[in-house]
């Protein structure tokens, strides 16, 4: 059986026919339905080196079960999943994936939507699970106008907490459809007020967002990291949170991944009840998936690009 994939060569991404390597007994063959396209797509683009030359690229994909030497596994059924970006990955007709990192979809969820949520949603989730009960409190999202941001906000707010989102104006509408309480354009930076008792950041600016918080608040860092507390000691005592979902494939361990597989289920119900704030689906052939990741590094527009595979 051959591969059809796309390949990282010398920063471009250019289409093969593979051999499929034999399956280890921790692993299974997806027979790829659709693929998530994600900004690290089109950023590992620029940061390979020619040591990744044929690797498969993409992280994010859904589709069948069709070989696999596990008893977990029940063939034929449907998956989604969120891969290790260092290995052989999603953007192919078919992707070799860890039993362990399978996410069961509900007979209901088609495979456009099952392979569009978990980079963002898993990431969301993660960085919601650093925070202590949200209930009643005072949580800021800034750049909530992001994929990750729409879902931590519309998450935290079903569940009672007092969200107010930092976006472009354009999403303002929309996430006080879904329970946010102020939303504030970027412009107006020094209106935010403070006292937070967690503030979820997507944009890389969470040292300046610091001085927001409460005492004892938690600032969650989604793009990048808090490297020094940037506050006096015993002051505001603030807890400093990093998110790198990519990480867990080589750090985390099976009760690690059973926690991101339980996320992955919980966000499939939420969205088919149409409890999340979800982007608009754009979707590609699969022979234009290169076109899909040089689309989404001109910019994101509140779109999410989905290669459905025919």
């Amino acid at each position: 059986m051959k591969n059809e994939a796309f390949c990282f060569q010398d920063n471009k991404l250019i289409k093969l026919d593979l051999a499929i390597n034999e399956l280890k007994d921790d692993e299974v063959l997806i027979q790829n339905q659709a693929i998530g396209i994600n900004p690290v797509d089109y950023k590992m683009l620029n940061i390979f080196d020619h040591s990744h030359n044929g690797q498969i690229m993409g992280v994010d994909g859904a589709g069948i079960a069709i070989k696999s030497n596990s008893p977990l596994i029940k063939l034929g059924s449907n998956y989604a999943y969120h891969t290790d970006l260092t290995k052989d990955g999603s953007f192919a007709k078919y992707t070799v994936v860890k039993v362990n990192a399978l996410i069961p979809m509900p007979q209901n969820l088609d495979f456009t939507l099952a392979a569009a949520l978990p980079c963002a949603a898993l990431t969301a989730m993660q960085s919601i699970a650093k925070v202590p009960s949200c209930v009643a409190k005072k949580i800021l999202v800034y750049g909530a106008g992001s994929f990750v941001g729409k879902i931590i906000c519309s998450i935290l707010a079903k569940q009672g907490a007092f969200v107010s989102a930092v976006a472009s104006v354009k999403n303002h509408d929309d996430l006080y459809k879904y329970g946010v309480v102020k939303c504030y354009d970027y412009t107006n930076c020094n209106n935010f007020g403070d006292d937070y008792f967690a503030i979820f950041d997507t944009t890389a600016n969470a040292k300046e967002l610091v001085k927001l918080l409460k005492y004892n608040g938690h600032i969650v860092a989604i793009l990048g990291r808090v490297e020094e507390n940037p506050t006096k000691r015993f002051t505001k005592c603030p807890s400093l949170h990093e998110i790198a979902l990519g990480a867990i494939h080589q750090y985390g361990n099976d009760g690690d991944f059973k926690e991101l597989v339980n996320f992955g289920e919980y966000i499939f119900k939420k969205a088919l009840n149409n409890e999340l704030l979800l982007p608009k689906i754009i979707q590609y052939d699969f022979n234009d998936l290169a076109l899909a990741v040089n689309d989404l590094s001109k910019g994101i527009n509140g779109k999410k690009a989905v290669v459905v595979i025919k």
